[in-house]
């Protein structure tokens, strides 16, 4: 019988009484279908809003909709062509769209993020359809200076808010707090 395991995030393991061998834990977004990882719920707030981005960088990707976190901020950060991320941040929220994606396509978003260098991956539990799901999302490794975004890259994430409905006010917001920060 297979254990599941996840190669991208952190494990911990657990030596139940029971168990002759370590049993690695899973982040609580992943889906396991027969004892494989078959998918998880990836929330994006960035560029990977966009639906043809994600058509061309996660074929297998499923859109599942869009939501709002709570207690966080959108933000652009690094010196040299800043990109978005996402920080804890009382009274704050943020527009994210929600896709269900393979292992396949984890390992495309985790090259194009810059994982694990310019971004990480946490888990994050929001409601999604008036339930409670956890997904996980990129967020920028500490120690990165706040800026202004680049058009392409801003009419990127416009085009991806387009896409999915949603008010581009909050992305405004963030551009307007990355450059006067």
């Amino acid at each position: 019988m297979a254990t599941p395991v996840h190669n991208n995030i952190q494990k911990a393991s657990v030596y139940p009484a029971s168990s002759p061998r370590p049993i690695p834990l899973i982040p609580a977004s992943t889906v396991i279908c027969y004892n494989r990882i078959m998918s998880r719920i990836y929330l994006a707030y960035g560029s990977n809003m966009n639906i043809e981005q994600m058509a061309f960088r996660c074929p297998k990707a499923r859109l599942l909709g869009k939501a709002v976190i709570e207690n966080w901020r959108l933000m652009f950060r690094r010196k040299r062509r800043p990109v978005a991320t996402i920080e804890k941040q009382p009274d704050c929220s943020v527009p994210v769209v929600l896709w269900e994606i393979t292992d396949e396509c984890e390992q495309s978003l985790d090259s194009y993020e810059g994982y694990p260098f310019l971004y990480t991956k946490i888990d994050i539990d929001l409601i999604f359809n008036g339930k409670p799901v956890t997904a996980m999302a990129y967020v920028m490794t500490p120690g990165h200076e706040l800026g202004e975004p680049h058009d392409d890259y801003y009419n990127t994430i416009l085009q991806g808010y387009r896409d999915n409905g949603i008010d581009p006010e909050p992305l405004d917001e963030a551009v307007s707090y990355s450059k006067e920060s």
